[in-house]
C-alpha cells in the first residue's frame, strides 16, 4: 500500500521480475505524493488505514509494506494486525546487520581498486 498510483505499475512489474508475482495480493495506492507524506498532511494515514483494511479484507493479504515516516507504520502496525514492513527501516536494519557482524561484499567479485589512494585524494565537485 502507499501513495503515488503513478508507481502501481512499477511496482507490480518488480513484483513480476524477482519472481513474487504468485505471491503478490496486490498493489492499492492512495493519491498522495512523497512531498504529502512529508509535509505529515492531514487524512494520509487514515487513508492507509482504509486501504490496508480493504486489501486484508478483499485481496487477502496477510502482510504488508507499508509507506511513510515511522509514525505512519507504527500506525498502520497497531491497528491492522497483520506485519508490516517498512520501505524506510528494512534496508537500515538490513545495514546495520552486516555492519555488525563485520561482513562486506566478495572482496573477488568487488576486489580493491589499484588506484585506492588516489581515489582518497579526490575532492568532491559538490560539497
Amino acid at each position: 500500500i502507499g501513495g503515488s498510483p503513478e508507481s502501481k505499475g512499477v511496482l507490480e512489474d518488480l513484483a513480476r521480475k524477482y519472481g513474487f508475482e504468485q505471491k503478490l495480493a496486490s498493489v492499492r495506492k492512495i493519491a498522495a505524493s512523497p512531498l504529502d507524506f512529508a509535509s505529515k498532511k492531514d487524512g494520509l494515514i487514515e487513508a492507509l488505514l482504509t486501504v490496508g483494511q480493504r486489501v486484508i479484507e478483499e485481496d487477502g493479504a496477510d502482510t504488508l509494506i507499508g509507506y511513510g515516516g515511522i509514525e505512519c507504520i507504527g500506525r498502520l502496525r497497531a491497528e491492522l494486525g497483520v506485519p508490516i514492513i517498512s520501505p524506510v527501516q528494512v534496508p537500515v536494519l538490513m545495514e546495520e546487520t552486516l555492519v555488525r557482524q563485520n561482513l562486506s561484499q566478495s572482496k573477488v567479485a568487488h576486489p580493491t581498486p589499484s588506484d585506492l589512494e588516489r581515489i582518497k585524494t579526490l575532492q568532491l565537485k559538490y560539497e
